[in-house]
């Protein structure tokens, strides 16, 4: 479970442009999340990102089995 952490019902402006391939992912992301608004979507996925940051950073190792057994390690910040 994703923690949510205070201040969630108020609202804060943001003007923000992307690039027309991230504006697709944040479209597929709101199509597969059902989300609402895109700045639903933008909350979901910062609250993903913060907790595999914080898991990281506590020394868990943060990785994608596929069905096959198959493993990969996943980057969280660019090196």
């Amino acid at each position: 479970n994703i923690k949510r952490k205070g201040n969630e019902m108020k609202k804060l402006g943001l003007n923000i442009e992307l690039t027309k391939t991230a504006m697709d992912r944040l479209n597929r992301l709101q199509e597969i999340t059902k989300a609402k608004s895109k700045a639903e979507t933008i909350g979901y996925a910062l609250a993903v990102y913060e907790t595999l940051l914080e898991a990281e950073a506590k020394g868990s190792k943060i990785v994608i089995r596929g069905l096959d057994g198959g493993e990969m390690g996943l980057l969280l910040v660019p090196k």
